[in-house]
């Protein structure tokens, strides 16, 4: 791997007997280079490792048009390569969130609703302050701040990657 390459979360699991390395990725908006970025991770993984790798990408940011979850190369119609990698669209479990089923993903609720309102700022906040160990709920807000005042992936996937592990449990027969 490059000395600049940067990744957001790498994982060595055993599966059946088996070695492989998960790699999760968080991308706030999709950015048209991210799957030929996500193969080249994976590629550099897989040689770096000498394992196979489990590519995810979690989208944190809300989107109507389709995701991509493949790098494919073309020669005029025909597809001669495809790299697969596994999709989750964080705001298709905002009614699991709402349930406080997962109490750390809550402070980014305003993010993964369609239209955010003020209620839905009360609501993240309720669900917040239902968490009774004080410094989670005090890192909770800190996500909240901080996603308030930026909206930056960087800050919210610092601690979101720390909220999803253990959390979503991945199953790579889906």
């Amino acid at each position: 791997m490059s000395c600049s390459t940067e990744l957001d979360f790498v994982h060595q699991l055993s599966y059946n007997d088996e070695e492989y390395l998960f790699h999760l990725e968080f991308q706030l908006q999709h950015k048209s280079d991210f799957p030929k970025r996500i193969f080249i991770y994976s590629a550099e993984l897989t040689d770096l490792f000498q394992i196979p790798v489990i590519s995810l990408v979690l989208y944190l940011e809300r989107r109507k048009s389709p995701l991509p979850d493949s790098y494919t190369v073309c020669l005029g119609d025909k597809v001669v390569n495809r790299f697969s990698y596994q999709v989750l669209k964080l705001w298709e479990y905002t009614k699991e969130i709402r349930a406080g089923k997962f109490p750390a993903l809550a402070p980014l609720l305003s993010m993964l609703v369609e239209e955010p309102t003020e209620e839905t700022l009360i609501e993240e906040r309720e669900l917040i302050l239902q968490e009774k160990d004080e410094r989670r709920r005090a890192n909770y807000t800190g996500v909240d701040g901080s996603k308030m005042a930026t909206r930056t992936a960087g800050r919210t996937t610092r601690r979101l990657h720390a909220s999803v592990q253990g959390r979503h449990s991945f199953n790579p027969g889906k």
